[in-house]
């Protein structure tokens, strides 16, 4: 067989494969992950969003065998995950940052430029106080905080606006609506406790004048409606979350909004905002003491006390290391 028509021959077989693919398979093909995740060290950092439920015991048993677990993230979980960022977006850029109400670091799709630097006009009130922008006393990398302010109306360095509709931007027309200024997440870090974080932003709330960390939360139909009728005892890992991301924020208030990913025919059946106080009492019985036990425990190269009462609780029946837990003496 020549050349060409070993070639031609190799390109149809590709076809015929091709031409069975439905438009799922076409969609999800690659999609999800599977990650490693070694056995923690008394240095390691966690994250916010994983802190509840955060086993000392689990944790202190995998670094004694070295067992290495996976955080496998599902085709049909990692579209989830990309149709919540799209939501968050949404909140952000198109509806709540033009609302002016709305701080955190934005920046500029097209040149990079961010609001941290300099070019923001600066508005004092009567006390020499900036007004449009806010440094809270919370935990930031080199322990310099955030300068917060609301969304920009165009590029400081560019003059990109904010919607980039009819707008020239480097010598080239941008001819659809998404906005050229985003929201751009800051990362909090306190060393203490070794705890890492991201807000989704900060609301002013504007009959009270005072800030709040806001965590958003894109959720099903069925989700939204738990929500509503239980609030956070439905949902308690994002209590812990907010409560966190609010304590790492400097600030005494938290909210959790829930955007509704179905069909809804009230506003109130689209959105629904959870006020959490920061609770410091929660703090330490769900984050600071299960994270103090554990790095104890690592460093001394021990095992953490069960916290389990038997065998038969359901977390105890769902945990990997559960048969193995209760075998030992203490």
């Amino acid at each position: 067989m020549s050349p060409i028509a070993s070639l031609f021959a190799e390109l149809q077989q590709k076809a015929q494969v091709v031409s069975k693919k439905t438009l799922p398979q076409w969609v999800f093909e690659g999609m999800g992950s599977q990650r490693p995740v070694p056995p923690f060290t008394h240095e390691t950092r966690l994250s916010a969003s994983k802190i509840h439920g955060l086993c000392p015991r689990y944790e202190t048993m995998r670094a004694e065998r070295q067992l290495i677990v996976y955080d496998t993230v599902s085709p049909e979980l990692q579209w989830i995950f990309d149709v919540g960022k799209l939501y968050h977006s949404l909140y952000r850029n198109w509806y709540m940052g033009p609302r002016g109400v709305y701080y955190g670091r934005w920046k500029c799709v097209v040149c990079g430029w961010n609001t941290d630097g300099e070019g923001i006009d600066e508005e004092l009130d009567e006390n020499g106080k900036p007004l449009k922008s806010f440094l809270p006393e919370g935990f930031f990398p080199n322990k310099r905080p955030i300068r917060m302010v609301p969304m920009p109306e165009q590029c400081a360095a560019c003059g990109a606006l904010r919607k980039g509709k009819d707008h020239t931007v480097s010598g080239r027309e941008v001819e659809d609506e998404h906005p050229l200024i985003v929201f751009d997440e800051w990362p909090m870090v306190n060393e203490q406790y070794g705890i890492h974080a991201k807000s989704d932003g900060w609301r002013m709330v504007l009959a009270l004048r005072k800030m709040r960390n806001q965590e958003v939360k894109s959720i099903s139909r069925f989700g939204f409606g738990k929500v509503k009728s239980m609030g956070m005892d439905w949902k308690p890992e994002h209590k812990t979350q907010s409560m966190i991301c609010t304590w790492m924020s400097g600030m005494d208030v938290g909210e959790v909004v829930y955007l509704n990913k179905a069909g809804w025919e009230h506003p109130d059946d689209c959105i629904h905002p959870v006020v959490i106080p920061l609770d410091m009492a929660w703090m330490e019985t769900h984050v600071f003491l299960p994270i103090l036990t554990m790095r104890k425990h690592l460093k001394a190269g021990t095992v953490a006390p069960r916290i389990c009462e038997s065998e038969h609780v359901p977390r105890a029946k769902e945990c990997d290391l559960g048969v193995v837990c209760f075998q030992e003496k203490n």
